[in-house]
């Protein structure tokens, strides 16, 4: 078939990570459907959870960029704006829309279609053995030792955190963890970090507010001190847009 599967690939990404954020308990089902006809086929996508759900009168901001949908409910949550917003931007892109059922309390289904044209019949590999392939050989040996470096990680969630410090064990750097903006500042005014790693999206103060305010701050520890973003928004021109 013929078809940009970084985009694809991309789109369900930020479909299952969402699915996941918002899944407190139960279940989330991922499935593709293909319906082929003489020339092309039809791929259908669906992501359903047993989620918190979305109120029907907040569908229509899903997929506004940067709307945040029940504030005072989800603060602890990543907002879902920006990802909708470029699942949105894509499929349009590609000639297809993103669907959106949800019950309040019981869960979301999100899915789409994709008309994709059949280029030939021969079969281009074996996933399978692809993967296989991919993983043999991979053992990882960390390269850099830095025990009396000392390294601030900011990150409102916890699992971000514990994967962002587990990759970093190795290293025996000193690592201190705060889960807010506010927590930040604090920090950088009581002790000097030799690097400091901020998250974009947090509530109520967000990583690019955070790093204003720092910067303003009279008593500051850390104003030399390089500053690395965390985010998710791995998108042409969001590295350009974090340098400035």
């Amino acid at each position: 078939m013929y078809g940009d599967d970084v985009r694809i690939r991309q789109i369900l990404i930020n479909l299952l990570n969402n699915a996941v954020k918002y899944t407190h308990q139960g279940e989330i089902c991922f499935t593709v459907q293909d319906h082929s006809s003489a020339d092309r086929n039809i791929l259908y996508f669906e992501v359903r959870d047993t989620g918190i759900g979305i109120k029907e009168k907040d569908l229509p901001k899903l997929c506004e960029a940067f709307e945040r949908i029940e504030v005072s409910r989800n603060r602890n949550i990543e907002g879902t704006g920006l990802g909708m917003s470029i699942v949105s931007d894509l499929l349009h892109l590609m000639g297809s829309q993103l669907q959106v059922q949800s019950v309040y309390g019981k869960g979301s289904t999100f899915s789409f279609e994709l008309a994709q044209p059949r280029i030939s019949e021969e079969k281009i590999g074996d996933y399978e053995q692809r993967i296989r392939y991919m993983h043999q050989g991979e053992h990882y040996r960390c390269k850099l030792l830095a025990p009396d470096a000392n390294i601030l990680v900011v990150d409102d969630n916890d699992t971000n955190r514990m994967v962002f410090c587990n990759l970093l064990k190795q290293t025996k750097m000193q690592i201190k963890e705060v889960d807010c903006g506010a927590a930040c500042l604090e920090a950088v005014q009581k002790e000097h970090f030799d690097l400091i790693f901020l998250d974009h999206m947090m509530p109520e103060m967000d990583g690019v507010e955070t790093l204003q305010r720092m910067r303003c701050l009279p008593d500051n520890l850390c104003v030399q001190t390089p500053v690395v973003a965390l985010t998710a928004n791995a998108v042409t021109g969001a590295k350009e847009k974090n340098l400035t």
